[in-house]
């Protein structure tokens, strides 16, 4: 529309300064064909020169918060570059919603310029940004020129950090009675059982082994209708793995991925079916464990959302162990085992159970 429009005023002061003659208005026009000469000149030569992409800043927040994202431009031409757009798309791979910004700004030549956006995290998932295409355009926003991008960043959001009232206690440290022996201190000394046996005998203190859990995940596959629900289980999760983590805990996080995500016919033998079962475990030892393996887990359930049709309007997670029957559970025994563990197991509306026993604790909000 503008360059339509600069023509026509182009072709207007050529028609006069022809129809009288002027030499002013003659001037004009040529510095008007130069002028738009110059622009399309410097536009053409700036496109793909400008490189964008995507600068350092958070990899995880929490749901509710808000992302200061940031953007580097880079102009290394010698001319200024006053009109940039950018546009700028995401998509929750968990949930599946998605959206796009389109930002503005301007570049100095030879130069760097950091671009500012602000992102809500309304829903917890792994949030994929990308960079699809940037455009320069000249002072007067005649000649605008696009060029493509593929710059890409991930961000974790992760459900709000709170408490549950529940607690499974861990040991610290053990104790062991022995001869005393030189250097052994006073206070150690048992007294009363040192009496007893006619000889001096000391508590030795020992840090124990950091006691283990099996935390077994039994989601199933959700409505599309309730997105609320895999909020809440990825809440409860959440909160049960910091909990446990607080308290001195190593948890192998457990689930199975089910034959019937993988296509497979429902009527096969039994024996083919646990051969098509696939265990992943992810170990929890410290905070990056935890963030690593809640990824892990909606890495998932961002696969079962794909997998499943989109005509039965579902969608859920190759976590799903049993599709046609609810009351059907994986029995412990069915669990890969590593010694002795504390086994809990988490449903999908998020309650738990310690040894096939229901812990009690508030409901969640």
């Amino acid at each position: 529309m503008r360059i339509t429009l600069y023509m026509l005023i182009l072709l207007a002061i050529g028609s006069l300064a022809g129809l009288y003659q002027l030499d002013s208005l003659m001037v004009l026009l040529l510095t008007g064909i130069f002028l738009l000469i110059l622009l399309l000149v410097s536009s053409s030569y700036l496109r793909g020169r400008m490189l964008a992409e995507f600068a350092k800043s958070q990899d995880v927040i929490n749901q509710g918060e808000f992302l200061i994202g940031r953007i580097r431009l880079t102009n290394p031409t010698w001319l200024p570059v006053i009109h940039v757009k950018l546009w700028l798309e995401w998509e929750n791979q968990m949930t599946g919603q998605r959206g796009k910004e389109v930002l503005q700004a301007s570049c100095p030549p030879a130069a760097d310029t950091v671009l500012e956006f602000v992102w809500e995290a309304e829903a917890c998932g792994e949030i994929h940004f990308t960079l699809v295409k940037i455009e320069t355009s000249d002072f007067f926003r005649l000649f605008k020129l696009r060029s493509r991008l593929k710059e890409r960043t991930g961000l974790l959001v992760l459900p709000p950090e709170e408490r549950i009232p529940w607690s499974l206690s861990a040991p610290s440290e053990g104790e062991e009675i022995g001869p005393y022996q030189h250097g052994d201190g006073v206070k150690h000394i048992h007294w009363k059982l040192s009496a007893r046996m006619d000889d001096l005998l000391v508590r030795h203190y020992h840090a124990l082994a950091l006691p283990e859990a099996v935390l077994y995940l039994e989601p199933k596959i959700w409505p599309e209708s309730e997105p609320e629900k895999p909020e809440a289980f990825l809440g409860r999760l959440s909160s049960v793995l910091l909990q446990l983590l607080l308290e001195g805990w190593t948890v192998r996080l457990l689930w199975n991925t089910s034959y019937l995500s993988e296509g497979r016919d429902e009527n096969e033998d039994d024996s083919i079916k646990d051969k098509a079962q696939e265990w992943i475990e992810c170990p929890v030892r410290t905070r990056a464990d935890y963030l690593e393996a809640m990824g892990r887990v909606m890495e998932e359930l961002a696969r079962g959302r794909k997998k499943l049709p989109k005509k039965k309007g579902r969608f859920g997670a190759v976590l799903a162990l049993y599709e046609k029957n609810e009351e059907e559970q994986v029995k412990v025994s069915q669990i890969p085992a590593e010694g002795e563990e504390i086994f809990l197991r988490l449903d999908f509306a998020g309650r738990l159970y310690l040894n096939q026993f229901p812990v009690v604790f508030e409901e969640m909000e």
